[in-house]
């Protein structure tokens, strides 16, 4: 019998990259994100989410301010709000991208409207992504590993 303490099992990660219960053994995200959504304690635990899995995250109030942070902050991925009926979200989004000088951007949008349109109208904006609000972490996460294997990929 061994006076040592006992060790703490290793978190063993899961085939698409997440440990069991989604808090990553280390951090899988090298992705500098922009989050921009009208109800701030959602984009902070966004935010606060994203950056446990490793990424810079950049939370915004507003579109201005997202704008800036695409200049400024060059962000991989934007993860905008878009509200159901309003063209706010949706025209932020294409001016991220713009901003990225030919750079691959991920743009994901978040919507409260669970309609099989809601994808179809984000896609008319240029984004890549259409998550229901709310978002389910593990999907999202998935799709920032997938974006970021691919940017890894093409060097």
């Amino acid at each position: 019998m061994s006076d040592a303490p006992p060790q703490p099992a290793s978190p063993v990660l899961a085939p698409d990259g997440l440990a069991d219960g989604l808090v990553p053994p280390v951090p899988i995200l090298s992705l500098r994100v922009v989050c921009l959504d009208a109800d701030p304690p959602a984009a902070e635990s966004l935010g606060t989410l994203l950056r446990l899995f490793g990424a810079d995250v950049r939370v915004c109030p507003d579109a201005a301010a997202a704008l800036a942070a695409a200049d400024a902050f060059r962000p991989d991925v934007a993860i905008v709000g878009v509200a159901h009926g309003s063209a706010d979200g949706c025209e932020v989004a294409p001016q991220v991208r713009d901003r990225a000088a030919g750079r691959p951007v991920l743009l994901v949008a978040l919507t409260a409207a669970g309609d099989v349109e809601a994808p179809r109208r984000t896609a008319l904006y240029g984004f890549n992504h259409t998550f229901v609000k709310p978002v389910e972490p593990r999907a999202l996460v998935q799709a920032l590993i997938e974006f970021q294997d691919l940017k890894d990929a093409a060097g």
